[in-house]
């Protein structure tokens, strides 16, 4: 069987070593630009992380403000959450009471001011909740929405639907 060779004439010399020659040259002429690519990239992955990084800090930092932030809009409108009021699964739950009503007595005000307070760690959690879905979706809509579901569970009043 004979080989098969092609009519054309190639450029590339037949000789291993010459080959070997022409290799090394490409790999010299070629390798600084390569090296200086790869720095350059490196640079950039350095400078997104550092980007990155700062990002991260910023949410962090606005995630321990922003419940206080609602919490100051909440008192500048007359919310107040050290009054009485009555639990959510009670019958008229999330209304005020009467704190010195003859028909209540010392402890029982206290129950209720101790369950007002439960409520307020539950709407904080369901807050949680609800931002990390945010968080998710990225809308201002959602953050909108979690902080009207927010301010509704503090008040006591029905708590709307999380809006994407």
């Amino acid at each position: 069987m004979i080989p098969y060779k092609s009519p054309l004439l190639t450029s590339v010399p037949q000789t291993l070593q010459k080959r070997l020659e022409i290799m090394q040259a490409v790999r010299t002429l070629a390798g600084p630009d390569a090296e200086g690519q790869l720095r350059r990239r490196q640079a950039e992955i350095a400078c997104l992380r550092r980007e990155l990084k700062e990002i991260a800090q910023d949410l962090r930092q606005l995630c321990r403000e922003w419940p206080l932030l609602i919490r100051s809009n909440l008192r500048k409108y007359g919310y107040n959450p050290e009054e009485p009021r009555v639990p959510k699964h009670h019958t008229g739950g999330g209304e005020w009471t009467s704190e010195g009503g003859s028909e209540s007595s010392g402890a029982g005000d206290a129950t209720i001011i101790l369950a007002a307070r439960r409520n307020q760690a539950e709407c904080d959690e369901q807050y949680k909740l609800d931002i990390f879905k945010c968080n998710l979706v990225h809308t201002p809509l959602c953050y909108a929405s979690a902080m009207e579901r927010y301010a509704a569970c503090l008040a006591g009043r029905s708590i709307p639907q999380l809006r994407f």
